[in-house]
């Protein structure tokens, strides 16, 4: 890829990742196009482990180095194609994290309900009211 380390900010974390070849990047099962493919899962693991153990107050750079041999002659925007990828991994989360709040309140509300109609507690509300 070119050079581009005069485009990224000085306090930026980088996060650096040695390529022999640049569909190492991408799952090699995943026959979607270029801009929508999944990344390989070891390289998901070390950018997602290296961006958590990054300072938060620094933005994130990834710099993917590429012998020059292997550097593509059509640019693909590879850039586009790692948000796109990160995109789709946040949006799948907030759903997952949405359902299972729901899930949750479902059952806070199931337990509340089944503790305020069991006998013992009848019981303990009215012990508390004799010895108050």
């Amino acid at each position: 890829m070119t050079d581009t380390s005069d485009s990224i900010p000085a306090t930026a974390a980088k996060i650096e990742i040695n390529l022999s070849r640049l569909p190492q990047l991408f799952n090699s099962l995943d026959p979607s196009p270029f801009l929508e493919r999944d990344l390989d899962r070891d390289a998901e693991d070390y950018i997602v482990g290296s961006a958590e153990e990054a300072p938060r107050q620094y933005p994130l750079a990834l710099v993917i180095h590429l012998p020059a041999d292997q550097l593509p002659t059509c640019q693909p925007d590879l850039r586009e194609a790692i948000h796109n990828y990160f995109a789709y991994r946040r949006d799948q989360e907030d759903r997952r994290l949405r359902l299972l709040f729901r899930d949750g309140r479902i059952a806070l509300l199931i337990g509340h309900r089944a503790v305020s109609l069991s006998p013992r507690s009848d019981n303990r509300h009215r012990c508390c009211r004799r010895n108050g």
